[in-house]
């Protein structure tokens, strides 16, 4: 049905720009934007440390949004709707790193920020959804679909646009377009679905 697929849809874009630049981001520092090698990794090693942090407080600011919210479907739909804006402020500061370094220490925590809430939202708005009893059926034909394309699909996205153009530079913006399809997708999720009525 329409919030199961709305879901996994809206962890697809997130992951195909997610893994996108998990996997070009350091080539991407290396490559156009000249910084060296021992720096771009240091950057890179930023987002796991990063998200020591993040893991523990994003699920706390989850909850306080649920909890705020008129429903939890709904607080869960804000959350969905967060993670992947994150990305795309993360992606807007990657592409000027060229300018400072300090936003790409920025990207990075926002990667992070990002990385902590959308697994876990996606699973949070399912089972909202559609209760607990079903939710391992649906969590795994999500994570059968969304890894089984996204990570293949972001890294070879990001790989051959780098081919055309010899320069990462498309690869970020096509990442930052897919984290925005991932926002849009997840604003569109309904708050609820319309129970089943006994026939007459």
């Amino acid at each position: 049905t329409y919030p199961i697929w709305g879901a996994i849809l809206a962890f697809l874009t997130s992951m195909i720009g997610e893994f996108l630049i998990w996997t070009q981001i350091v080539m991407y520092w290396v490559t156009d934007v000249k910084l060296d090698l021992g720096t771009a990794t240091n950057l890179y090693v930023a987002i796991g440390i990063a998200g020591i942090f993040t893991m523990p407080l994003m699920g706390i600011a989850a909850d306080r949004i649920v909890g705020g919210s008129r429903s939890e479907p709904e607080g869960r739909k804000k959350v969905l709707v967060f993670a992947p804006l994150a990305g795309i402020v993360a992606c807007i500061l990657l592409l000027l790193t060229g300018k400072t370094l300090v936003a790409g220490v920025v990207s990075c925590i926002l990667f992070a920020v990002y990385w902590a809430i959308e697994p876990g939202g996606v699973a949070g708005y399912a089972g909202s959804i559609y209760g607990q009893v079903s939710l391992g059926q649906i969590w795994g034909l999500a994570t059968l679909v969304v890894m089984g394309i996204g990570p293949a699909l972001g890294s070879f996205v990001g790989g051959y646009l780098y081919d055309l153009s010899g320069s990462y530079f498309n690869s970020v913006i096509f990442a930052l377009c897919a984290f925005a399809a991932s926002a849009v997708i997840a604003y569109f999720l309904p708050d609820s679905i319309e129970e089943p009525t006994d026939a007459a």
